[in-house]
């Protein structure tokens, strides 16, 4: 199993956005679980380096999200989590 690494940048960008956005916890806790069982999910968005995304599923009322993410045979390392718009994913 992978251990879960947050990127200072991850951290600062999901602080911010829990005081908007009550389901990034939520969202978070979600992809570290199916990440650890699966990896990689979403899209890969680039080579080098490797990053993939995964978007928060839309859901009414919500803001969507989506985070950002790399990984090696040891870790898997969040970079990232934005806001989005249904558009950009």
């Amino acid at each position: 199993m992978r251990t879960i690494i947050k990127e200072h940048r991850f951290e600062l960008e999901l602080r911010d956005l829990r005081g908007s956005v009550k389901q990034a916890d939520d969202f978070v806790e979600a992809v570290e679980w199916a990440l650890s069982r699966r990896c990689p999910l979403g899209n890969r968005i680039s080579i080098d380096p490797p990053v993939w995304q995964i978007p928060m599923v839309d859901e009414p009322h919500l803001t969507p999200l989506c985070l950002y993410y790399t990984f090696d045979d040891e870790n898997i390392i969040f970079l990232s989590i934005l806001h989005t718009t249904s558009t950009d994913n």
